[in-house]
């Protein structure tokens, strides 16, 4: 298949003719533009959408997908299940995303926007009726449907805008017996130590993040004084030929 044609630096256009799968989320017969709303309130298959939430490259994700341990790289092989369709505007959201160009605008936005979309897309568990997580229920969050990723403590929808210390998915906090526990009830210690282990992980992915913008930014600074250097040395050499050339022609007059 013929690599996505650009047009910009952040939004490739696929068209449907291009790609070996079917869109379910847009009449059919018609190429997906990123102006193509994409609202839903029921789950629907992977389709265009899911592809472009797993095959582009986003902001904060282009190095963590590629980094052992963080969450986007536990995620990369797992297949598609779901399309990333958006809850649609209620009173209560003033400013709510309609369209593909909207969404990658916002995705691009924290690192835990683009872990929460790839979730949302990949996530083996749905969770429907009261087994949802409440603020799911209640009509919050970007996604109309709740999905969780196993091994995680909350639903994507909440992990997006790194809002996770809100689901209800996330079991009680424990800190053993103490005044307002006195018989240590709730999680286990064990429970306790993972649940703050994840924390420390999702700590130190934003840290790896900002580190990976540095790095990035040291090794165009890097490339571009090599190219200065590279330069200079072709000037030096050029005025060296010139000189000589000055100096021979004077030695033979």
């Amino acid at each position: 298949m013929e690599e996505p044609k650009v047009e910009d630096d952040r939004i490739p256009i696929l068209k449907m003719e291009d790609q070996n799968f079917e869109n379910h989320s847009i009449p059919s017969k018609q190429s997906p533009t990123f102006d193509t709303p994409i609202v839903s309130a029921v789950s629907l298959p992977p389709g265009y959408w899911a592809h472009m939430a797993k095959e582009r490259e986003y902001r904060f994700g282009r190095r963590a997908i590629r980094t052992p341990g963080t969450l986007l790289y536990s995620m990369r092989d797992l297949p598609s299940r779901r399309e990333p369709i958006l809850r649609a505007p209620n009173s209560r959201k003033r400013i709510w995303p309609m369209n593909g160009r909207d969404l990658i605008e916002l995705i691009n936005q924290k690192p835990h926007n683009t872990e929460a979309l790839y979730a949302q897309v990949v996530a083996d568990k749905a969770l429907e009726g009261q087994a949802a997580c409440t603020n799911c229920l209640a009509g919050d969050g970007l996604y109309p449907v709740c999905v969780r990723v196993s091994g995680q403590y909350h639903c994507a929808n909440c992990h997006h805008g790194r809002q996770q210390d809100r689901c209800s998915l996330r079991p009680a906090t424990s800190l053993g017996a103490g005044e307002n526990n006195p018989e240590g009830e709730g999680n286990s210690p064990l429970q306790g130590t993972e649940r703050a282990s994840k924390s420390i992980e999702a700590g130190n992915i934003d840290i790896a993040e900002k580190i990976g913008n540095l790095l990035l930014l040291e090794e165009k600074e890097l490339a571009r004084l090599h190219d200065m250097v590279a330069k200079k040395e072709d000037l030096i050499q050029t005025l060296k030929a010139i000189q000589e050339s000055l100096s021979v022609s004077s030695r033979l007059r």
